[in-house]
C-alpha cells in the first residue's frame, strides 16, 4: 500500500514538473515570436527608408533632388535605425549603426558636389552596409541564409550609376 502511494506521488510529481517545463518553453516561444515580429517590421521600415534614400541619391532619381528631401529621407533612415536599436541584438545593432553612417556620408557627398563627375561611386559602401544589414536582420530572426540571391542583388553596387 505505501508503495502504491509512494508511486503515485512520484508519477504525479514527474507530471507537475513536465507540465510546468513544457507551459515555461511555450511562453518562451509565444515571447519570442512577438519581438520577432516587432524586429521584421522595423528592419523593414529600416531599409524601405532607406531604400528611398538610396533612390534619391541615386541616378534614377531626378536630377537634382532637393536638399530638403536628402535631409529628410536620411532623418527618417536616422529615426527608423533608433527605432530598431532598441529590439536589435548586438550584431544587428553594430550593423544598423554601419549602415546609418554610410547613408549619411551618401547624403554629405551629395549635397556636397556640384556635379556628378566630382563624386565617384559612393553608393558603393551603401550597398554593401545594405547587404550586411539583410544578412544580420535574417539571422536574428533565425531565418535561412540565401547567399546566392543577396550576393547577386548588391554585387554590382560598384557599377551602379549615381
Amino acid at each position: 500500500m505505501l508503495q502504491t502511494v509512494l508511486t503515485a506521488a512520484i508519477a504525479a510529481t514527474v507530471a507537475f514538473l513536465l507540465s510546468v517545463l513544457n507551459e515555461i518553453l511555450r511562453e518562451r516561444r509565444a515571447f519570442r515570436h512577438r519581438w520577432d515580429r516587432e524586429v521584421r517590421e522595423l528592419a523593414s521600415d529600416y531599409l524601405a527608408a532607406t531604400r528611398r534614400l538610396m533612390h534619391l541619391v541615386g541616378s534614377t532619381a531626378k536630377l537634382s533632388a532637393d536638399a530638403t528631401e536628402l535631409v529628410d529621407a536620411l532623418q527618417e533612415v536616422r529615426m527608423r535605425c533608433s527605432q530598431l536599436l532598441l529590439l536589435a541584438d548586438p550584431k544587428l545593432a553594430e550593423a544598423s549603426v554601419r549602415l546609418q553612417s554610410e547613408a549619411y556620408a551618401v547624403v554629405q557627398a551629395k549635397l556636397a558636389r556640384t556635379t556628378p563627375s566630382e563624386a565617384p561611386n559612393s553608393l558603393s559602401g551603401l550597398y554593401e552596409a545594405v547587404r550586411e544589414f539583410v544578412l544580420k536582420a535574417r539571422a536574428q530572426l533565425a531565418l535561412p541564409r540565401i547567399a546566392g540571391v543577396q550576393r547577386a542583388a548588391y554585387e554590382h553596387a560598384d557599377q551602379m550609376p549615381e
